[in-house]
């Protein structure tokens, strides 16, 4: 008899976590939509660099020519960087070069906290993602994207919300990385 009710209780409980597990995302999911586009922070073109004590910029620079988004120009010691048409194009986009946005993949645990609020654990994917991010020697000289990239549907993030007394969820603390994948 008590596993029949354990079985029922289960049966009854599962369409009701989902149903939560659905408002969670939604929730979530419109606190990631109001955080900035995951970027590259390189906002100025063309560009000049220097062939001497320039060398992380020039390496970071020779990443993106190989991604085919930007083209190099040696003159003596100095060094243009300039759009390509496929660039340009990516640029255009946001004046940045940027790779994506963060998107709800999964929930892993919710916690009901003693105060009230409720502390959710979650993975993400990257929608949109730029065809370049995936380039290796980007990915090297932008650890962040790179970090990022490595994480979707591995990092876990944490967000915390105040449930307030009409049932709606309103955020207390932005989703925050927990996990570093270096």
């Amino acid at each position: 008899m008590k596993l029949v009710i354990f079985i029922l209780t289960i049966i009854w409980l599962t369409p009701c976590q989902a149903g939560n597990d659905k408002r969670y995302k939604s929730a979530i999911q419109q606190a990631l939509d109001n955080q900035q586009p995951l970027c590259l922070g390189e906002k100025k073109w063309p560009t000049i660099t220097y062939t001497k004590g320039y060398s992380w910029i020039n390496a970071k620079m020779e990443a993106l020519k190989d991604a085919g988004l930007i083209t190099k120009s040696v003159a003596t010691e100095k060094i243009e960087w300039r759009l390509t048409s496929y660039g340009l194009k990516q640029f255009k986009k946001s004046n940045d070069f940027c790779y994506g946005k963060f998107k709800v993949n999964k929930i892993s645990e919710v916690i009901s906290n003693s105060d009230g609020t409720l502390t959710i654990y979650f993975t993400y994917l990257i929608s949109d993602l730029s065809e370049w991010a995936k380039n290796k020697a980007v990915r090297v000289a932008y650890t962040d994207l790179d970090n990022d990239l490595m994480g979707i549907n591995h990092a876990r993030y944490e967000i915390k919300f105040r449930k307030e007394g009409s049932g709606k969820l309103t955020v207390i603390s932005q989703p925050s990385q927990l996990d570093l994948l270096y």
